[in-house]
């Protein structure tokens, strides 16, 4: 794929990343630079783990990406992008490599789709249930 080629992930409405065999961004849409904040210039040739992530995500993520290079089929997985202003966004990804005429990866092609949102209601809706649940098992005691 070609940096013009590139120019067809514009049209699509999900977050993309291209990164190459080490893991540096080769190229991302507006998508991504409208969530983050950061221009495509300022993360061209850096690693995510180098500046969009919790630091308690990047061994794990790094580990992730090792799998996705040698994975046969897309695996979904989630995790916390942080912004440039410093907002945590929950981003749920898949991927799908491209290769060289060789048959060697050329690059790692990530689809991403925000999920904040999503992310926080269900994590209200739990506390929710639990708070609930403790509360019953209080009246039940009292009782």
């Amino acid at each position: 794929m070609t940096e013009s080629e590139f120019q067809t992930f514009e049209a699509v409405g999900a977050l993309i990343v291209v990164l190459d065999v080490d893991g540096r961004i080769v190229y991302w849409n507006r998508r991504c630079s409208d969530l983050t904040r950061y221009s495509l210039e300022e993360v061209r040739g850096r690693r995510l783990w180098d500046f969009a992530l919790l630091p308690e995500e990047i061994e794990p993520i790094k580990a992730v990406f090792t799998a996705l290079l040698t994975a046969e089929h897309p695996s979904p997985y989630a995790n916390y992008w942080v912004t440039k202003i410093g907002e945590r966004r929950w981003v749920a990804w898949t991927h799908t490599v491209t290769r060289n005429p060789d048959g060697q990866i050329q690059y790692l092609i990530k689809t991403g789709i925000d999920r904040t949102e999503r992310k926080e209601a269900e994590d209200a809706r739990r506390a929710n249930e639990a708070k609930l649940a403790a509360l019953a098992v209080e009246h039940a005691r009292l009782y």
